[in-house]
């Protein structure tokens, strides 16, 4: 669970760099222009729905769901499901790892494991900051 924790800090961190705001943050920390908002969304409570992606993302009217997962992570059947429908709905659905062999190993465990949500794209940190950053330009 820490290294998810300490790759979901490095996603704050890479966000808030590009003007993509907790929900709440106050004026005078805001050090560069919104583009966007995320919302950290916290499992396994009481009035937690189940299944529902870690992140909601939202840069230039863009919706993104993030599912994030350490090295050795795997998401649950409704994890999928969830960002079956997400992605279907029109919006960016997605399992974000840190690193690439990992979005190709995970990809692979998806296809054999469920082939029914073999569409649900993991995709790498890398990739993620390039994605950002191409909804940040076409919106200016």
């Amino acid at each position: 669970m820490a290294q998810e924790k300490q790759f979901e800090n490095k996603v704050k961190s890479y966000l808030e760099s590009i003007g993509c705001y907790a929900l709440g943050t106050p004026n005078q920390n805001i050090t560069v222009p919104i583009v966007g908002y995320y919302e950290k969304r916290w499992g396994g409570g009481q009035f937690a729905k189940s299944g529902l992606p870690d992140m909601h993302v939202v840069l230039h009217r863009t919706s993104i769901e993030l599912e994030l997962k350490a090295p050795t992570g795997k998401p649950s059947l409704l994890q999928l499901k969830n960002l079956d429908l997400i992605t279907k709905g029109g919006c960016y659905g997605f399992i974000l790892v840190e690193a690439r062999s990992t979005a190709i190993r995970l990809q692979k465990w998806i296809s054999t494991k469920y082939p029914q949500y073999a569409h649900i794209q993991v995709i790498d940190f890398e990739k993620f900051k390039s994605l950002c950053e191409k909804l940040i330009k076409s919106f200016f």
